[in-house]
């Protein structure tokens, strides 16, 4: 049996899994010499799509993880100089997250190594069926407000 055929036989949600970590490995070792980690990327890509002034929490639900490891990621984050937090000006509670010119210009960089990684440059890599498996994700994603919660 050849490995496509083992990779068919097996659950739906095992084969994205699958897929998942496999993207995961070429994500990681195309940031590696940003020293950006897969979860600083992730941050500062969905920073960059929410625009400035995104609150934690906010961010925190949209990326779906605990806020104690985003915190983390948030920190390390500042002190490389890209990202700022403010105070919102109406609750004190809340604060505020926006890109610097320089989470702008490391993502930039990134965004590019993303466009050759996902096929734009080249449709021969295996990132170039990105499209196809983009419109599979859309049509068996379930709406935002249906994923299950963690509490």
């Amino acid at each position: 049996m050849t490995e496509d055929e083992l990779f068919a036989r097996r659950p739906l949600g095992m084969r994205m899994a699958m897929v998942v970590r496999q993207w995961r490995a070429i994500i990681d070792s195309a940031i590696t010499d940003t020293g950006l980690t897969q979860s600083s990327w992730t941050v500062l890509m969905q920073l960059h799509q929410l625009g400035d002034n995104v609150s934690v929490s906010e961010l925190a639900e949209v990326q779906g993880i605990e806020l104690p490891p985003l915190m983390r990621t948030l920190s390390l984050l500042e002190k490389q100089g890209y990202l700022v937090r403010s105070t919102s000006p109406y609750d004190k509670r809340i604060r505020l997250l926006t890109l610097t010119a320089e989470g702008r210009a490391i993502l930039e960089k990134t965004e590019l190594r993303d466009r050759d990684l996902s096929g734009a440059r080249n449709p021969d890599h295996p990132g170039g069926r990105s499209r196809h498996l983009q419109r599979h994700v859309k049509s068996n994603r379930l709406p935002f407000a249906e994923y299950p919660r963690r509490r």
